[in-house]
């Protein structure tokens, strides 16, 4: 029988991943399964605790085999979920009682149900359920839209002390109730309302999952919002209107520098200044207590790059559901705060920077199709207001650390890393990506890189470590230097970047040849050499090429050369534009 009902479950997930609902043979059969299940452990024990949520234990003091065990609590789990769907077949007047009292005490019609002392045992028991399941080909399988949310909710107002005694079954929960998107979306946006939080129910939500510091690094937790970028981009519109909703909600959300009425703080700075002493900081910040959830944060930020380098019109964020796609506005003051929240967490910022940096050289790699350099400005400010917004947060981060090293030198570092990073992952898009400039793409790429792991420039954080380094704080002295080179890789990546799509272009007057004649060292087995490459360079002279050492400056020169006056004029203008921009921030 429990070998039916994992097959049933996995049938489920097929269903809902491909369409289409449950036998009715089916449903009535988890139907009256759970229904026996859950029944009392006896009529006279004061906590009704039905026997269903109680199979964890009274397995755990039998004599059933280990494997036996998880095959039970994995049927459980799946059978339950399953269930639970409308889009399938369930949900409603088919889930066991205690299954309804949950989902009717966050959006039951009239009078809601108390929320019974029997919740902490119920959801003891879904996590040991939910946990069983792993590896079983249930990964992808969801709960039905209400009932996914109710748990989510539930753990949402656990109080402290049961979150630390139950946080390995909670996790359990959340990595399975956050599969659910159209529930993420609805707790997110408030289409799905607490009734005890009202249009607070989106604060309530990321508070409660983001505001303890799990053991997994908020990785669960993260679920509720991991989805977002991946969705940015879809062909569906619907799906991609979805996302943009999301990310908005999320934005504004945590960003929010008024106190609502159900709190003395407000969400800014709960979410930059309260997670207590860790490392370096006397009130950690989110990405440092959970540093998986400033990482789905900035995979949400990289999916709208455009809206966060967009012009500042000063006014406060909105949002426009119009047809044929979502738009937002941001504040700048949104902008920034985000961002600083992403930059908490070293891995979070680095990869974030690195996308950043990636988006902007790719776009500045169609300087070509730039009318004149008026528009190279305009392209410049947007571009630098982004780096900008890393410089900013990079600083609130820095500060709040206390730390003692040179903010200014780690900050330059910081740049040159993030340059570095940007131009190798750059020219691999635009190699990717055909002759015109296709932003879907670029925000794709964007998300794509933030996603990988240290592929580009291993040790990029080096700048960082200082930081996070449970309170140490270096001699500053290690820290110091007497330039900042960080200014002239970018006008090197920027240049590399316009070369290496011009070569591409058969029109645009630049050859292999042309650039070989220049110089023979920027070039390798008849290829430009990468730019990751060339900004570690410091090739001796070989005939033909001048007399002085190779490395980016004398690469950059060379490259720049070969523009035509027009597009020199443009690629100057728009490096000079950016640099002030990115300070101005």
């Amino acid at each position: 029988m429990l070998e039916a009902i994992l097959a049933l479950a996995r049938d489920a997930q097929d269903k809902q991943r491909h369409g289409g609902q449950l036998t009715a043979g089916q449903l009535d059969f988890l139907e009256q399964f759970f229904k026996g299940m859950d029944q009392p452990w006896t009529e006279h024990n004061p906590v009704q605790t039905s026997v269903l949520y109680l199979i964890p234990d009274i397995l755990d003091h039998s004599k059933t085999p280990q494997a036996d065990q998880d095959l039970i609590m994995a049927a459980m789990g799946g059978g339950l979920l399953a269930l639970s769907d409308p889009r399938i077949g369930g949900g409603g007047t088919r889930m066991p009682d205690s299954m309804k009292t949950l989902v009717d005490h966050f959006f039951g019609k009239g009078d809601k149900p108390p929320y019974s002392h029997e919740t902490a045992a119920q959801l003891r028991g879904l996590g040991e359920f939910f946990g069983a399941m792993k590896g079983r080909g249930l990964d992808d399988l969801e709960g039905g839209k209400e009932y996914s949310a109710a748990l989510t909710l539930a753990i949402a107002d656990a109080d402290p002390a049961f979150r630390r005694s139950a946080e390995d079954q909670l996790i359990d929960i959340l990595e399975v109730s956050t599969r659910n998107r159209d529930a993420n979306h609805g707790l997110l946006t408030g289409g799905l309302q607490h009734p005890d939080y009202g249009k607070d129910t989106p604060e309530h939500v990321l508070r409660g999952l983001f505001g303890p510091q799990w053991k997994d690094d908020g990785k669960a937790a993260a679920g509720l919002i991991d989805w977002i970028g991946d969705d940015a981009s879809s062909k569906d519109r619907a799906v991609a209107d979805r996302a943009t909703e999301a990310a908005f909600a999320l934005i504004t959300t945590m960003t929010n520098e008024d106190k609502a009425g159900h709190w003395d703080q407000s969400a800014y700075e709960f979410f930059t200044d309260s997670y207590g002493e860790m490392g370096g900081f006397e009130n950690a910040p989110i990405g440092v207590a959970n540093p998986e959830v400033a990482f789905a944060m900035g995979k949400s930020a990289a999916a709208y790059l455009d809206y966060f380098g967009a012009a500042d019109n000063g006014g406060d964020s909105a949002l426009s559901l119009s047809n044929p796609a979502s738009q937002m506005y941001l504040s700048m003051d949104d902008r920034r705060n985000f961002v600083e929240m992403i930059m908490g967490s070293p891995a979070a910022g680095d990869k974030f920077g690195e996308a950043v940096y990636k988006h902007v050289l790719s776009e500045a790699a169609y300087a070509d199709q730039w009318q004149d350099p008026t528009a190279a400005k305009t392209q410049a400010l947007e571009n630098g207001m982004l780096t900008g917004l890393l410089d900013h947060g990079f600083n609130k981060v820095f500060e709040d650390a206390q730390a003692d090293a040179d903010r200014a030198t780690s900050l330059a570092t910081q740049h040159a890393n993030w340059t570095r990073a940007g131009a190798a992952a750059a020219k691999e898009l635009i190699l990717e990506l055909p002759g015109t400039r296709s932003l879907g793409k670029i925000s794709q790429q964007a998300i794509r890189q933030l996603t990988e792991t240290f592929k580009w420039t291993p040790g990029v954080a080096q700048s960082y470590d200082f930081i996070w380094e449970s309170g140490t704080k270096p001699d500053p002295a290690d820290y110091k230097q007497t330039w900042d080179n960080s200014n002239e890789q970018w006008d090197f990546a920027v240049n590399h970047a316009v070369a290496s799509q011009a070569l591409k272009d058969p029109h645009s007057g630049i050859t292999i040849a042309d650039i070989e004649k220049a110089d023979p060292r920027l070039v390798e087995n008849g290829k430009l050499r990468s730019a990751a490459d060339l900004l570690g360079a410091n090739d001796a002279p070989v005939k033909g090429s001048p007399k002085e050492n190779l490395d980016h400056r004398l690469a950059r020169e060379e490259l720049h050369r070969l523009f035509d006056k027009d597009l020199a004029a443009k690629v100057e203008r728009y490096v000079d534009v950016f640099n002030d921009q990115r300070k101005d921030q």
